[in-house]
């Protein structure tokens, strides 16, 4: 067979399997009645040994249908499973020549486009050849050779006038210059202010999203050779204190829903942002403790694997954390670090991983916010920020309110619409938004603008 050419083959088994005359769909029949056959006979004789013995004329005669048929089935399943391998040999003939001719017309087709690409190109030039001899043939036949080479006389028809001096007037070109200069410098104000979408103040928020302003953070100088410290009960920033205890009363009378008669309020909130450097692991940090100062059990849970730092904040260890915790399914109250705070406690990040969003997937993270929902009336977890990773994205489903933390003059309303798309995409539930780094000198600063106030001794 293999010395027969591949056509000459494929003729002698399209021939083969013609002359045979057999018709698959009636073979496929034929063994389908078979099979009824034998289902209905084994039928009856399940029938017949409910009142004949074995023995029995009519069960040996059904034994031996049965045997029949059996065996009938068994030629005609043979038959067909021959007859499909030789159709799928066939077949796999068939589809090889196909591709032999597929392959062979596509070598034809690529040698006939490349062709017909230097038809093309060598008509193009043919044709600019043309045009470019008829341009210069028009050109010669307009050449006039009898021209008159002949210069004409030229005469002055009225003397030029006397030469004036010129005298520059310096102050009107300076007032000149001065309403240039003012009208440009408008026109570029103008333009930056329109381009410039960066979020300044409430107003920006209110009017760019649907979501309301939960409270608003001033401005702190700090050195860059002194800390941000936390709160505590001797600090002396009155601005910042009255700000986080805003933030405070804010959350504490949210309501998440209604069980009954008694009002159902969330005790797990998250703070995250659109991109990095917002200052959401300090307002973290301060408002568990503004959470403890109230006289709350308050736990921290800094679940921003990659980059956490509330560990430096607290002055606690950072290893055995919340990474060690999920691994080896430990007791939460075995890595949880207590305070100075006699009702805050603080749940580091662990070591860190590379792949932090496939621990938040375990079911386990579940468990140990249920355990702490047991232990502590409020639980604060700083989140990675949404645009930078998919970690706060795995944790919706275990937070009962996000707080999104928006840095004044720096975060622009392109970087917070597709977090907040992201997060009405998980059906996140939204406490509002954290204004954060305000310049309390602002007019739109009015929360806390009676700063003479706190400054006056008590006499």
């Amino acid at each position: 067979l293999e010395s027969i050419p591949f056509k000459q083959r494929i003729e002698m088994l399209g021939d083969g399997l013609s002359a045979t005359g057999d018709n698959p769909l009636e073979s496929r029949s034929a063994f389908a009645q078979a099979r009824s056959e034998l289902s209905r006979l084994i039928a009856v004789r399940e029938e017949f040994s409910i009142y004949l013995r074995p023995a029995h004329p009519k069960m040996i005669r059904m034994n031996d249908e049965i045997e029949r048929m059996q065996n009938t089935v068994d030629i005609l399943s043979k038959q067909s499973s021959e007859r499909d391998e030789d159709r799928k040999a066939f077949l796999e003939i068939r589809i090889q020549n196909l591709e032999d001719e597929i392959a062979e017309w596509e070598s034809a087709s690529l040698d006939y486009s490349q062709r017909l690409a230097a038809f093309k190109k060598l008509e193009s030039q043919l044709d600019l050849a043309r045009k470019n001899f008829s341009r210069l043939s028009q050109s010669l036949e307009s050449i006039d050779l009898n021209q008159n080479i002949q210069q004409e006389m030229v005469n002055v028809l009225e003397p030029a006038s006397k030469a004036l001096e010129l005298k520059a007037d310096l102050q009107k070109d300076m007032i000149r210059g001065g309403f240039m200069g003012a009208f440009l410098a408008l026109a570029l104000w103008a333009l930056v202010g329109y381009l410039d979408n960066r979020v300044l103040s409430v107003d920006d928020l209110d009017k760019n999203f649907e979501q309301s302003v939960i409270g608003v953070i001033p401005k702190e100088e700090v050195r860059r050779s002194e800390s941000f410290d936390l709160l505590h009960q001797g600090l002396r920033r009155p601005m910042f204190e009255e700000a986080m205890r805003n933030l405070r009363s804010s959350l504490l009378f949210i309501d998440q829903g209604h069980l009954g008669s008694t009002v159902v309020r969330p005790k797990v909130f998250a703070l995250t942002s659109a991109v990095p450097n917002e200052g959401k692991s300090t307002l973290a940090s301060n408002l568990g403790v503004a959470m403890a100062l109230a006289r709350s059990k308050t736990l921290i849970i800094d679940a921003d694997m990659r980059r956490g730092s509330l560990y430096e904040m607290f002055g606690v260890s950072k290893t055995d954390g919340l990474c060690e915790l999920i691994q080896k399914n430990g007791k939460l109250e075995d890595y949880v670090q207590k305070t100075e705070l006699e009702d805050l406690d603080i749940l580091t990040t662990g070591q860190r991983i590379e792949q932090p969003s496939e621990l938040f997937l375990d079911d386990w993270l579940s468990k140990i916010i249920e355990e702490a929902r047991a232990t502590y009336q409020y639980i604060i977890i700083d989140t990675a920020p949404i645009l930078a990773t998919d970690d706060t994205m795995s944790l919706i489903r275990q937070i009962d309110m996000i707080v999104f933390v928006v840095r004044s003059s720096r975060t622009q309303v392109q970087q917070i619409r597709p977090a907040i798309e992201k997060l009405e995409q998980r059906r996140a539930k939204f406490a509002g938004f954290v204004l954060n780094f305000l310049d309390s000198k602002q007019p739109s600063y009015h929360y806390y603008k009676y700063y003479d106030y706190y400054s006056k001794e008590e006499s």
